[in-house]
């Protein structure tokens, strides 16, 4: 059932031979749309004053859809999406999240692909698209994202180095749940590349990028100082200096036990190497974690 209110409303569907089963439900002004468990579009009149609705079947296919801005946003089976007003159903554009061939600083070049979505959240300020590789795609007013496209998606550089999983949306807020990118979350056959603020081109598929990667766990690429919200992060954490100053206090306990000292220093410096040991501990337990990361964007 639906209600307005306290009224329940009276479903009527004036489309022969066509069940109405809704699974889901969004409003575009006066419009009412319906996704059925057939993954088929249906579209309500204005309510009347006896509380009952019109719903007429389109032609339109979606296993999801999305409202804004009085547009309508829906997602098929192929990871393709469209927009369309409800005024007019024979209007349907494809939105296209295309991304670019680009060259790493050592040589490899990626090579240009369409993308393809695997879900999609929006509201009034825009739509997020979440592709099948785990990246984020924006279109609308997202101010704290520096980004201010209604028509043409814009992929979110902010989380690059690690893997999507879910989005939804809220009136003035949207929140992505994300977690540390792993080798076997996202396949090796998919070129993937990405570009960090510093303008270095990171791609999976160039040996070098992968070794620098590895060795450099803290690069750009996976590492940011600030939030989407310009909020510094908390410098409370182990630094990722704390393995170097480890080996240090083992060469200076080395030092001691050669030259036959067993004074009370070489307590302190044992006690310090296993300090050092578990904040390296915490330290790793910490990056191992999976996150949320809420992006507040208010109006």
């Amino acid at each position: 059932h639906i209600w307005k209110g306290s009224s329940k409303l009276c479903l009527t569907n004036i489309s022969e031979n066509s069940h109405l089963d809704p699974v889901k439900i969004g409003c575009l002004g006066e419009i009412i749309v319906l996704l059925d468990n057939n993954h088929t579009l249906w579209f309500g009149s204005k309510i009347s004053a006896d509380c009952s609705v019109e719903f007429k079947i389109s032609d339109l296919k979606a296993v999801d859809f999305v409202c804004s801005n009085n547009v309508l946003y829906f997602l098929n089976y192929q990871g393709k999406v469209f927009k369309v007003c409800p005024e007019n159903l024979s209007n349907v554009t494809e939105v296209v999240l295309f991304e670019e061939a680009r060259s790493c600083a050592h040589g490899h070049t990626t090579s240009s692909q369409h993308i393809t979505v695997k879900s999609i959240s929006g509201g009034a300020m825009g739509v997020l698209f979440l592709s099948d590789t785990g990246r984020l795609w924006v279109s609308g007013e997202h101010p704290q994202l520096d980004i201010h496209k209604d028509d043409e998606p814009t992929k979110v550089g902010f989380f690059e180095g690690r893997h999507i999983t879910c989005i939804s949306s809220g009136r003035d807020f949207n929140v992505v749940i994300t977690h540390k990118r792993e080798s076997d979350v996202c396949p090796a056959t998919i070129e993937e590349d990405s570009k960090s603020d510093e303008g270095n081109v990171f791609s999976s598929g160039c040996p070098q990028c992968v070794s620098e990667s590895i060795i450099s766990p803290l690069s750009p690429q996976t590492y940011f100082d600030t939030c989407p919200l310009g909020l510094q992060v908390s410098n409370d954490s182990p630094s990722p200096s704390t393995p170097t100053s480890r080996n240090n206090t083992i060469g200076s306990e080395d030092r001691n036990n050669e030259n036959g000292n067993t004074s009370s220093s070489t307590e302190e410096d044992s006690r310090s190497v296993v300090n050092d040991e578990k904040s390296v501990s915490y330290a790793k337990e910490a990056e191992e974690d999976d996150s949320i990361s809420v992006i507040v964007e208010k109006g």
